[in-house]
C-alpha cells in the first residue's frame, strides 16, 4: 500500500478533517464543498483515496490545488479502516472530524462540535442528530441520536447509529488504540466502545449532518457482515470490561437488502417522518418494479393518502444504520 507523504510544516490547525474515499465521484464534490463551507475555518482536510478507479482523485485533486487546507493522499485499495487509521496518524489537529465522501455537513457543524468539546473537557467524542437522505438528497428520515453518555454507550451495544460521524479528541483515539483494521464494516462502533471506557460520549440535539443512503453504501451492501462483526466487537468489549461473554445477546444474521427492499424501507421511513414526496417517489418506483406484489400497492396507497405506519412514529433508525460508511 502506498502511504501518504508527511503533512506540510507550519502551525497545526485546530481540527483535522479525515475523509477516506473510494469511487465516490458521484457525490464527492458536494461532500468537499460542504466542508469548505464551514463557518469554523481552522482545519486541515485530509482526503485519503482507497484505490479509486473512477474520477474521484481527479475531482479531489482539483479542489486541493484551489485550497491549501486540502491534502490528497492516493493509495491502493486497502479498506476504509486502514485509511481511517492512517488519517488519525497523519492528522496534526487536536480534534478529528470524521467525514464520509458521500455525505453532507451543515455549515455550522464544526463550530458547534468544537464549542461543545471546549466546554466539556471530559468528553472525547461528540456528534449530533442526522438526516438520512437518498442519492439526490431527498429527505428520508431524521435520526434522533441518544443524548447522554450512558444512553449513547447503551445504544452502541445495539446495531444502532449511536455516534454518527463524530468529532473526536485525537489523543483519546490514540490512547484507545486507534481504528482497528480487522473490524470490517464495524470499525466505528468498535472504536467508540473503546473510547467510552476512557471518556464521555455525547450528541447534540440538532441536525448537523446528512447521511446519504444508496444501494452501494456500507449499511446497504455489507449489512450481513456488519451484523456478524458487531457480535465480535461487543464480545471484545465484554472481555475488556471483565464481564462474561455469555451476557452477549447475539444480533441475528439478516441478508443484504436488494434495491427493491431499500426502496420499500426508504418509502416507509419517509412516510413515518412526514416526507411525503420522498415516500411517494419510492412507492412509485417499487410499484413499477413489482406491479403484482401486495406490499407495493399497500405502500403506494398509504403514501398517496399520507397514512403513516404507526410503529414508525417512534423515529427509530431504519434497519442497517449502524454506520453506514
Amino acid at each position: 500500500m502506498r502511504t501518504p507523504e508527511a503533512t506540510s510544516a507550519g502551525a497545526a490547525p485546530r481540527v483535522s478533517v479525515v475523509m477516506p474515499m473510494r469511487d465516490a465521484a458521484r457525490y464527492l464534490a458536494e461532500a468537499i464543498e460542504s466542508v469548505l463551507a464551514q463557518t469554523f475555518t481552522d482545519f486541515e482536510f485530509l482526503i485519503l483515496d482507497d484505490g479509486s478507479t473512477d474520477a474521484s482523485c481527479a475531482i479531489a485533486d482539483g479542489y486541493a490545488k484551489a485550497d491549501a487546507r486540502i491534502q490528497l493522499f492516493r493509495g491502493s485499495h486497502a479498506g476504509l479502516a486502514v485509511w481511517l487509521r492512517e488519517g488519525v496518524l497523519r492528522a496534526r489537529g487536536e480534534l478529528i472530524a470524521r467525514m464520509d465522501a458521500d455525505d453532507f455537513a451543515h455549515p455550522e457543524r464544526f463550530a458547534r462540535l468544537v464549542q461543545y468539546l471546549d466546554a466539556h473537557p471530559e468528553c472525547v467524542a461528540v456528534a449530533s442528530d442526522v438526516l438520512l437522505v437518498d442519492p439526490e438528497r431527498r429527505p428520508i428520515q431524521q435520526l434522533q441520536s441518544p443524548r447522554t453518555h450512558e444512553e449513547t454507550e447503551q445504544a452502541l451495544w445495539r446495531a444502532a447509529s449511536a455516534l454518527p460521524c463524530p468529532m473526536l479528541r485525537r489523543r483519546a483515539v490514540l490512547e484507545a488504540g486507534n481504528y482497528r483494521t480487522d473490524r470490517t464494516a464495524t470499525e466505528d462502533s468498535d472504536l467508540y466502545l473503546r473510547l467510552a471506557e476512557i471518556g464521555r460520549l455525547a450528541n447534540l440535539p440538532d441536525v448537523l449532518y446528512e447521511y446519504r443512503r444508496h444501494e452501494t453504501s456500507i449499511c446497504s451492501a455489507q449489512r450481513l457482515e456488519q451484523r456478524r462483526m458487531h457480535n465480535v466487537v461487543r464480545a471484545d468489549a465484554l472481555r475488556r470490561r471483565g464481564l462474561p461473554v455469555s451476557l452477549l445477546i447475539v444480533v441475528p444474521d439478516a441478508p443484504n437488502p436488494g434495491p427493491h427492499d431499500l426502496w420499500h424501507e426508504w418509502s416507509r421511513a419517509a412516510l413515518g417522518d412526514g416526507y411525503l414526496a420522498t415516500s411517494r417517489h419510492y412507492a412509485g418506483r417499487l410499484l413499477r418494479a413489482e406491479p403484482f406484489a401486495l406490499r407495493s400497492w399497500r405502500l403506494l396507497l398509504r403514501a398517496a393518502l399520507g397514512l403513516s405506519f404507526s410503529r414508525l412514529r417512534t423515529r427509530r433508525p431504519i434497519e442497517g444504520d449502524s454506520r453506514c460508511g
